[in-house]
């Protein structure tokens, strides 16, 4: 068992087969065709619902006792659905409760403590889905109404941030934070929120259009760098690594605009 259909098994078959001979393997930007993915309880609203069991000649409390199922107790074996008649339990679970997850295979390593399982699931298309592109312009950019990705509570970019909500609870309900730089702009890249982030750090992203500033009223502060170390060491790998740095520090600064990082 593959979980792939036969049509699939043979083009995966005649696949291995081109790269096991040595051929080039033709790249097909063309979707496989597919067909529609089962329609599932939980893809119809209230006033579906009820039309769905009302075409199938059942009472109309059975809607309510499907979710309760479905949802409330989180089951989807018809056979605990003791309260519905047997044979009703079957037709609504072949119509509303199909599986929409199918194990394809399992992978283990490192003597059976990793498990990798490959699921397969049918793709489906949504029409104003929940997660689109929204555009706000001008004044309508509401810092409150955005979720906000920084380093951790009482680091320098929180407290920049923190001014700009007047209640705290609004904040910790708007904020994800992550001790990761390479996280934060990966995160906010992919479209989980804004981020304060100094410009010269992020400028190819915002040169390539990966990212786009946002004009804010109250102009964010210099973010300062600092760093330590112990001069009562007298070490002088510590002091060559202190010169190193600021070596770097000031060819970093020489290369970028002036007015995005400077030396003090």
């Amino acid at each position: 068992m593959t979980g792939l259909t036969p049509e699939e098994q043979a083009s995966y078959a005649e696949t291995v087969a081109a790269a096991q001979a040595g051929r080039t393997v033709p790249l097909s930007m063309t979707a496989p065709r597919r067909g529609k993915p089962p329609v599932h309880w939980a893809d119809l609203d209230a006033g579906q619902r009820a039309e769905a069991i009302a075409e199938l000649g059942l009472p109309k409390f059975r809607a309510g006792q499907l979710t309760k199922h479905l949802f409330d107790r989180l089951s989807d074996d018809p056979e605990a659905w003791t309260d519905i008649p047997r044979d009703e339990r079957v037709l609504l679970a072949e119509r509303f409760a199909p599986p929409l997850l199918h194990r394809v295979r399992d992978q283990q390593a490192d003597a059976g403590t990793t498990v990798k399982t490959l699921w397969r699931m049918a793709p489906k298309e949504l029409r104003g889905a929940a997660c689109q592109e929204v555009v706000w312009e001008g004044l309508d950019v509401d810092l409150a109404r955005l979720p906000i990705i920084t380093f951790p509570k009482n680091a320098p970019p929180y407290r920049q941030i923190a001014p700009y909500f007047q209640d705290e609870k609004v904040l910790a309900s708007s904020l994800t934070s992550s001790n990761s730089l390479f996280a934060i702009i990966n995160l906010i890249i992919d479209g989980f929120g804004v981020a304060a982030i100094p410009a010269v750090i992020i400028r190819r992203e915002l040169q390539s259009g990966l990212l786009h500033p946002i004009q804010v009223s109250k102009r964010f502060p210099p973010l300062p760098i600092i760093a330590t170390y112990q001069s009562t060491t007298h070490q002088d790998i510590v002091l060559r690594v202190v010169e190193q740095a600021q070596r770097s520090a000031a060819s970093f600064c020489a290369g970028v605009d002036p007015a995005t990082a400077w030396l003090v």
